[in-house]
């Protein structure tokens, strides 16, 4: 395959676990971009293939690639430091940001790792996304019998949300979290689909932690649908996840 093919591959592969990981790579440049690109890399050339790349997307803050993210062209531009470490660097460029890895020789042969990974790793979306970013999987809780009768899928409460609001005990696991003074946000997701809930003024010491599996009580109102266009440009992630009310949670 080329690398354009490649990209075309790795682009499904991350549609599929969760729309929210192609969402928070940003749009790829236009001959403008590229040109600016171009000159502010100079006097290191702008290779082929890292323009391939670019135009496809161009940066993101999830690490998507094996642990590592991909730059931002502004950071592109800046990032001396970087490259004279040797880390993440494509064709002299420090494309790779983060993880453990050093300088990539061919980015489809990357892609094609990337893809081969997360399809080895089996059908489950969690397992996919581990191979992708080295974390620990995201499994979806599992309950025990007690609890089978009482708790409920996220899908299932967001189905019943289109016709009245909904309130309902949900299985599942602190999947990304986002605090600012007074308020704070996470995701919380299980195999069928993903909540996004804010709390203002929260007592933080019993609130749930980034990655913890619990069961959650929330209340969806009416009418609520998935986060199609972003809230806030620095967080992406909540794209594809509807919003719920937090009510209270236990340890599961």
């Amino acid at each position: 395959m080329t690398l354009a093919q490649q990209l075309t591959r790795f682009e499904s592969l991350l549609s599929g676990i969760d729309s929210a990981l192609l969402a928070s790579l940003a749009p790829g440049l236009d001959d403008s971009g590229v040109e600016a690109l171009r000159r502010a890399l100079a006097p290191t050339e702008l290779s082929a293939q890292v323009e391939v790349l670019y135009r496809w997307r161009s940066g993101g803050p999830l690490p998507l690639f094996f642990g590592r993210a991909m730059a931002t062209p502004k950071r592109l531009a800046g990032a001396t430091a970087a490259a004279e470490e040797g880390a993440g660097l494509v064709d002299g460029i420090p494309v790779f940001v983060g993880g453990d890895g050093g300088a990539v020789a061919d980015l489809e042969f990357l892609l094609s790792d990337l893809c081969d990974s997360a399809e080895a790793a089996g059908d489950s979306p969690y397992e996919r996304r581990a191979a992708l970013t080295g974390s620990a999987p995201v499994r979806p809780c599992t309950t025990t019998a007690a609890d089978a009768a009482e708790t409920r899928t996220i899908a299932d409460l967001v189905e019943q949300s289109h016709e009245a609001e909904a309130v309902g005990t949900v299985g599942g696991r602190i999947v990304d979290a986002w605090d600012s003074a007074g308020y704070v946000e996470f995701r919380l997701a299980d195999a069928s689909h993903t909540l996004v809930l804010g709390i203002r003024d929260p007592d933080h010491e019993s609130l749930p932690a980034l990655g913890q599996e619990l069961l959650m009580t929330v209340r969806i109102r009416k009418g609520a649908t998935a986060i199609t266009e972003p809230i806030d440009p620095r967080r992406p992630s909540v794209l594809g996840a509807v919003p719920a009310d937090y009510l209270s949670h236990s340890a599961f």
